[in-house]
């Protein structure tokens, strides 16, 4: 199991303040992590943008920007952040762009989680 930390802050992770924001215990992160891997939310975001699906692509993006912000995925945190701002009021313009844009650290860190943290 050693090297996920140093692979996820080479993905861009805050993995230590993240750490923190769980009270200090590394295993309660882990364990968020690991919901992560088993979260949905980025899948059904892709799948709404597609069917012009405003309404459930905001209810995706806005789960999935507290969780990235709260784990320490800063990339995604940022374009998820501004694609959540443009469904907020409705406009779909550009928002597949920038979930595009995270999607390679999105699935980077997910590999991560996978290598070394699932059974």
């Amino acid at each position: 199991m050693e090297g996920w930390k140093e692979e996820l802050k080479a993905a861009d992770v805050d993995v230590d303040d993240a750490i923190s924001r769980f009270s200090g215990k590394e295993e309660r992160y882990i364990k968020y992590l690991k919901l992560f891997y088993g979260d949905d939310n980025y899948d059904r975001l892709i799948e709404a943008i597609k069917r012009g699906d405003c309404s459930e692509a905001f209810e995706c993006c806005h789960s999935l920007k507290g969780v990235a912000g709260n784990l320490g995925f800063r990339k995604i945190f940022h374009n998820i952040y501004d694609a959540c701002e443009k469904l907020r009021v409705g406009d779909m313009k550009g928002v597949d762009k920038l979930v595009s844009d995270a999607e390679g650290n999105y699935r980077t860190i997910i590999g991560i989680i996978q290598r070394y943290l699932q059974p």
